[in-house]
């Protein structure tokens, strides 16, 4: 089975690499899924990402393998550990990449699937290898995103209320474990984690503390917040890189 994503809200894949493919593949005959945006699909939970979940000779061309791991994860499926993943962020040799799918994939139809609504795909995505359920992410997000489970891990609940464009949580994240997909630096894309170049980031030494003092009581009951509070959150917002107007809605 061929999965490809067209990263269509984002345009994070070459869009000459994508025609290279589909063409090639129309004039072998070979079959293939083509998806709207792989990220709006699993905040969906769609059923593409179940019948991956049986096909041992999967092939994703998406972007980076964490990140469309944690897709899968976050659609509540498994992606086979046999599975192929190639990054159209990325990719340079297309040719070869498209010799291979032609090489392993079978003849049959092409599917189309299309975003299932008018939203920006921008949420978090667990890496399960990474997270350690420190609950970080919980006690950091003011937009109700994550919740825990029955058994007590932390899952993103309400990717529909992240605030577009912000990855402050995963900045904050201990472990590099949260992938926005569509974000534009490492790792937080979903690239590879530089495990010293992670421990040496800029976030307060004062993080916990500010989350459990006056702050974030305050900013939670919103029509309680002071104008100090708002400038002490401020302080963090060029560091978690969070967005103006993310700042602006809880002021």
């Amino acid at each position: 089975m061929i999965l490809i994503c067209q990263c269509k809200q984002a345009g994070l894949v070459n869009p000459d690499h994508f025609k290279l493919i589909r063409e090639e593949l129309d004039k072998a005959g070979i079959g293939y899924t083509v998806v709207d945006d792989l990220c709006g699909l699993a905040a969906g939970g769609h059923d593409v990402f179940s019948q991956c979940e049986d096909a041992s000779d999967l092939i994703v061309l998406a972007c980076y393998p964490r990140a469309v791991r944690a897709l899968f994860h976050a659609a509540g499926a498994s992606l086979p550990d046999e599975a192929q993943i190639e990054n159209l962020r990325t990719a340079e040799d297309i040719e070869s990449i498209v010799k291979q799918l032609i090489s392993r994939g079978q003849a049959g139809e092409v599917q189309l699937i299309e975003a299932l609504k008018e939203w920006i795909p921008w949420f978090p995505a667990i890496d399960p290898q990474r997270c350690k359920n420190c609950k970080l992410c919980l006690s950091f997000c003011l937009f109700g995103v994550y919740a825990k489970d029955d058994s007590g891990k932390v899952r993103v609940v309400r990717p529909d209320q992240c605030k577009t464009n912000c990855p402050a949580c995963s900045r904050v994240c201990p472990y590099a474990a949260i992938v926005f997909p569509k974000y534009h630096s490492s790792p937080i894309q979903g690239d590879t984690v530089d495990e010293a170049q992670w421990k040496q980031r800029e976030v307060p030494s004062t993080l916990q503390e500010r989350l459990s003092n006056n702050i974030y009581t305050m900013l939670r009951k919103r029509s309680q917040s002071t104008a100090e509070n708002i400038e002490d959150l401020k302080k963090l917002q060029k560091t978690l890189d969070i967005p103006d107007e993310v700042i602006e809605k809880l002021e």
